[in-house]
Order: C-alpha cells, then structure tokens, then sequence
C-alpha cells in the first residue's frame, strides 16, 4: 500500500475529528508542506448521517479539500467529480480519505500558486527616483539596480541568484526592495536571513526604515528564538517566590513599557543563569490556557510575523526551523514564507555546524 501523504500529526487531527463527529462525513481545508503531504488541516464542518455538510470557507490555491468516505471506499461519486472539477480549475487539491485516515485518493493534486512577477517600472522607479528624493546627498551606485534586478528576476523563476557585491553598492536595499514587491504582488513571505547582529541592526535599524521613508510601504518583522524573550508568567512566579528580589522588580518595571521584550531590548547585561529563570521556553509554555497569553511578547512576535510581508531572522533560527519542520512534517519556528534571501551567505555552513552540533571535553567525558 503506498505510504499516507499526511504528516503523522495531521493525519491525527482529521482521525480525531472523524471520531468525535460519529464517524459521519467531516470537510477540511489542508496546507501541503514541501515533501507533497498534508502538513496541516483545519476542520470546517461535519455532516449528519443524512446530510452531506458545504465548506463556509473558500480555501485557496494550493490548498487541498479533504473529507472521509465512511464506508472505506476510496472511489469518487458523482458528487465529488463536481466538486474536482469546481476546485480543480482554482488550483485547488481533493482528497478523499477512510475513517481510520488509513488510506487517501488524491482525486486532483492542487496546483502552485500563479505568481505576479516584480513590477520592473516600480523597481526602477525606486532606485532612480524615489531613493534619490528621499536622500539629499544620494549619489549612484554602480551596480545597485542591476543586482535589483537580477533578485527581481530569481524571485519571479523560482532560481537561486549568487550575488557577491562590493562595499559601497547598497546590497541590502537591492535585494530588499525586489523582495518587498514581489511579496505584496503575490500576497507572500519573504526571509531574509543574516549572519551577525551588527548585520541584521543594520538591517531594521537603518535601510528598513529608510526604505519606507523613501516611499516603500510593507509590514516586516524581525524574530528571535525563543529563549531571547521573557515569559511574563514566569516574572510572576519569580516575583512571588522573592518579592524582595532587586532585579524581578526591575524586570517587572521594565516589561511594562517594552513593546518587543526581547532580551536585546533590555539593553543592560544580565547573569545568564538568571535571564533562563524568566525566558520563554517551548517546556513549560500554557499556550492559550495562560493568563498573560494576550499580551505574551514571544507570541505577539509570532502574530505580527503571521502579518508580515518580510521576515528578518538570523542563520541559526532559520536552519533549526528547517529542521524542525524536517521533524514535524510542517510544523516549525518561523511562519511559512515562499521565497529566502541569505545574506553573509558564506557563513551558512559555519552557522550550521555551531547550531546543529554539541561540544565536549575530556574533563566531561571523564
């Protein structure tokens, strides 16, 4: 029998679905991840025994719509042939799965999406125009628009694009400014990755907002791990366990008037041992089930990412959420985005070996 093209975990949550609706038939909306398997599904409606439910919500392109046939057989009706051809035209998958979620018939594979490529006269519009008003003493920079457009173009193919730049061509707003616009033309996320933290301050610090300044209106997020960020319900308990404790007050004080609450944003060192008492971590989190879930500064980062067009994060966070989702089937660290752009690409393989290897000594061994 060929191998179920869900995730372990999506496969899970459609069984327990079909289970708890009585084994009648239950519609959902599934994402497929890179590997060609549902790696995530939302359930929208349950049938009755004589009734056969209708999706209230339209899903999209590259989507698949799934449901069960409770009596095993895997074979379309004429219903659901209609159902094919309606979706089949959007782009959209049909699958059709037994009760124990088993077995699956993919009747129509959903498609890619239809790309908008780069506006070229908007491009170009920005680097002769817009950056030179924008920049009293802006001088031109030989190289800046042809690299424009050549990110421009590996973004609309899908093609991987080696650019190694001199120093003084503006690098960072010729790879940023194609990415903004082939994002917000298809509605999409875009990673931009660095090596150091001088690079990525540099990056949100000073070329983002002076491309808005120049007219360039997006939305971006920058994401940390999730140890960079306090756990204000673990503040709480600290604060409880030693309310006479110095630094749980100044803390307290602190993350009432920070809006990221990362622990770069303190700004001020901090004994590590310390920091790791209030840090956010993926062990002990309550998710929804906390009281400070509304206003919890790692989750707020990631619903402001859900809403951006570019993502900034560093090497290490991007290759453990590769892996993670490697892991998972889907699931991962960072928001799905379609496109990635590595800046300091050249440091990708020590990024790699420092983040997914461990050390030790002869004293520990012993």
């Amino acid at each position: 029998m060929p191998s179920l093209r869900f995730t372990d975990k999506a496969a899970g949550r459609l069984r327990d679905a079909i289970q708890e609706a009585g084994g009648v038939e239950v519609f959902a909306i599934g994402d497929v991840g890179f590997d060609k398997r549902v790696s995530r599904l939302e359930i929208h409606c349950r049938g009755t025994k004589t009734a056969t439910p209708a999706l209230m919500e339209r899903p999209r392109a590259g989507q698949v719509v799934i449901h069960n046939h409770p009596s095993g057989n895997l074979e379309p009706s004429n219903a659901d042939f209609l159902l094919a051809s309606r979706y089949g035209d959007e782009g959209i998958g049909v699958i059709i799965v037994d009760n124990p979620v088993s077995k699956d018939n993919w009747v129509v594979e959903p498609s890619g999406k239809r790309r908008t490529p780069v506006d070229r006269d908007a491009l170009r519009h920005f680097f002769e125009t817009q950056l030179p008003s924008a920049m009293s003493d802006h001088e031109r920079r030989e190289g800046q628009l042809p690299m424009a457009e050549a990110v421009a173009d590996a973004l609309d193919g899908e093609q991987v694009l080696l650019a190694e730049a001199g120093t003084g061509t503006g690098k960072s707003l010729a790879y940023l400014v194609p990415a903004v616009l082939w994002a917000k033309a298809n509605d999409a996320k875009v990673v931009i990755s660095t090596y150091t933290r001088n690079l990525q301050a540099q990056l949100v610090g000073s070329d983002i907002p002076f491309a808005t300044e120049a007219g360039l209106e997006f939305d971006w997020a920058l994401l940390k791990g999730r140890g960079n960020y306090l756990c204000r319900r673990k503040l709480a308990l600290r604060r409880k366990e030693e309310p006479s404790e110095a630094l749980w007050k100044s803390l307290t004080e602190w993350a009432a008037h920070s809006d990221e609450g990362s622990l770069q944003d303190l700004g001020e060192p901090i004994p590590e041992e310390d920091w790791d008492r209030v840090a956010s971590d993926t062990d002990h989190t309550l998710r929804a089930r906390c009281p400070h879930y509304n206003q919890c500064f790692f989750y707020n980062s990631r619903r402001k990412a859900a809403a951006s067009h570019i993502l900034v994060v560093n090497h290490a966070l991007l290759l453990a959420d590769l892996h993670m989702k490697q892991q998972t089937g889907g699931d991962g660290l960072i928001p799905r985005y379609d496109r990635v752009i590595l800046d300091e690409g050249h440091h990708l393989q020590e990024a790699a070996t420092s983040s997914l290897s461990s050390n030790s000594s002869a004293l520990a061994i012993q």
